[in-house]
């Protein structure tokens, strides 16, 4: 996906953490979002990139934005 500046409204970092939590903590962080506003979720696991995507999709939330930065991944996830 394509770099853009976005403003997210809230972040969750899930750095060291492995499926299933990563998925529960970003389940939990929309929760107490509301609809349009922008996730930012930073992993450090490169396998986020496919869970993040498949729950994006699953959810119907929508993946706005998914880069690499420094041995960081970093998405951007608007709620629905």
């Amino acid at each position: 996906m394509k770099h853009t500046m976005l403003s997210p409204d809230a972040e969750v970092n899930l750095i060291g953490l492995q499926c299933p939590q990563r998925l529960l903590k970003t389940k939990q962080a929309l929760a107490q979002m509301h609809s349009g506003q922008i996730l930012h979720i930073i992993a450090n696991d490169p396998s986020a990139r496919i869970d993040l995507a498949v729950f994006a999709d699953r959810s119907h939330n929508e993946l706005l934005d998914s880069r690499e930065e420094n041995g960081l991944f970093h998405f951007m996830l608007r709620k629905v």
